[in-house]
């Protein structure tokens, strides 16, 4: 964004489908935002109107006449805010090269498609990587394993199958997925990154107006002619380019051979490539040649390549590649997702499942046969815990935290309490509330208010038991303001 010289009357809204916006502070700190923007729809709880953190990892590539409420209901309480203000929105996000159709479809608009040269940008995670920032691996791993994995053929899951993890905080998924990324070659590491770049590129090519890669050089005028009709200029000159970055000659002249691997893979996931159109772009030679591999005509696949794999990949691979175009797609998995929030929900209440909490050892997480719900059950003679967490960020308030259970007595004498509630944060350094007792025989719904008289990180309900016990749900509400601590 930084790039586009736009006219006047204009708000840009920098990347809103990063994870970052289900916190407003840490929004704030971000650079290029308008945190005015974006505070005018900020939540009781935190976050902002209509963002779902699944935005940015899950059902990254839609079709046309694809639905997806939740994210067209998001995009358009963006838009209305910019016109609440008279403003025109330019809106740059990274995580929309798959959905451009979907989006000029529903809003119109104008569509431009910056593309990065792909083994530049590989070496750039990876140095970031290797100087202990996993962000970007990880956030390649989660991609692959929601959008790629439940609809490639069995020969592309040979290379790379990643298990499918989600969790109501986005950073329990992330670590989930950076511990994945530690696990995986470089080898196995590009395959990803580059099935990603091959769908995420061929989408910009074919459904921006135009896509270019910087530097622009000469083509800069050429671009800017195309760009005028619609009030649009791209302006170079504070285009730094890419640090130089050390490369291992051993890792290096593996990625020809994987490049030939992932585009054989994505060509047999989905053929038909060669039917489509590109639009207009301005690429460098070497990217060129990417886009028109994508266009030639299917070829067979590049068994020998995958030597960079292990041998038990290629003997594997041998065998499949007579019938490669006849194995079945795996059918196509729900995409699971435990927002802070269900559809629906008031601003004030963050829901969150019995599969997002953390379980101690003797607790199970299992699937309840009569509605397919997930449900943690627990079972002691004495006093242990059940779950606890997920860990919240909570503004300054007064709260209720609610447990719908079903308990049944054990252990001590029957006449005694036999589940208890208590509220932390900071990991324990802060008590918010003590530790409450119910007496309980059935299925209930049972609360704890409690106050978090500043802001507070790392809010923990706890519950614990006598007996037995079976979870089913926990939610936290906000109480009215007048309540709250310092209204």
């Amino acid at each position: 964004m930084d790039h586009l010289i736009i006219q006047e009357n204009v708000v840009k809204i920098y990347e809103p489908l990063h994870e970052g916006f289900g916190n407003i502070p840490q929004l704030l700190q971000r650079p290029n935002q308008q945190g005015d923007f974006f505070s005018a729809l900020e939540l009781p709880m935190g976050g902002v109107k209509g963002f779902r953190k699944a935005f940015g990892t899950e059902r990254m590539f839609l079709g046309p006449d694809d639905d997806h409420p939740p994210l067209q209901n998001y995009i358009d309480i963006l838009l209305e805010e910019a016109k609440s203000r008279g403003l025109r929105p330019v809106i740059k996000e990274v995580r929309t090269q798959g959905r451009i159709s979907w989006l000029r479809k529903r809003f119109g608009g104008v569509h431009i498609g910056l593309i990065r040269d792909p083994r530049s940008q590989f070496r750039s995670y990876r140095w970031n990587a290797r100087h202990g920032n996993w962000y970007f691996l990880a956030q390649v791993c989660q991609v692959y394993a929601f959008n790629i994995v439940p609809i490639a053929r069995a020969l592309t899951l040979k290379f790379v199958d990643i298990p499918i993890f989600s969790n109501a905080m986005y950073a329990e998924e992330h670590n989930f997925y950076e511990r994945v990324a530690k696990s995986l070659s470089t080898a196995e590491l590009y395959f990803i990154f580059m099935y990603v770049w091959f769908w995420s590129t061929l989408n910009c090519v074919v459904q921006a107006d135009v896509s270019f890669e910087l530097p622009l050089g000469q083509r800069e005028a050429d671009l800017n002619g195309l760009l005028k009709q619609h009030g649009v200029a791209v302006d170079t000159s504070r285009f730094r380019g890419s640090l130089a970055i050390d490369e291992d000659l051993a890792y290096s002249d593996m990625l020809p051979d994987i490049e030939k691997i992932a585009l054989g893979c994505f060509k047999l996931d989905f053929g038909g490539l060669s039917a489509l159109a590109p639009s207009t772009y301005y690429l460098s030679p070497s990217t060129q040649a990417y886009i028109d591999a994508l266009f030639l005509p299917d070829l067979s696949f590049p068994v020998e390549s995958s030597r960079v794999f292990n041998g038990k990949v290629l003997k594997s691979l041998l065998l499949l590649e007579a019938n490669a175009r006849s194995l079945p797609l795996r059918s196509l998995a729900p995409y699971i997702s435990y927002g802070h929030r269900n559809e629906n929900d008031p601003d004030n209440l963050l829901r969150f499942s019995p599969s997002s909490v953390y379980l101690p050892q003797g607790s199970l997480l299992e699937m309840s046969p009569s509605d397919g719900y997930s449900v943690v059950r627990f079972v002691s003679e004495s006093e242990g815990l059940v779950c606890y967490g997920p860990h919240f960020d909570l503004p300054a308030g007064s709260y209720e935290v609610f447990f719908d259970v079903r308990a049944e007595k054990g252990g001590r004498a029957p006449l005694e309490p036999n589940v208890f509630i208590n509220v932390i944060a900071q990991r324990g350094l802060v008590n918010l509330t003590p530790k409450m007792a119910f007496d309980i025989t059935g299925r209930r719904e049972i609360s704890v208010v409690f106050e978090c008289t500043i802001p507070q990180a790392l809010v923990e309900p706890r519950l614990s038991v006598i007996g037995s016990v079976e979870v089913y749900g926990m939610y936290i509400v906000a109480k009215p303001a007048a309540s709250s601590v310092g209204a």
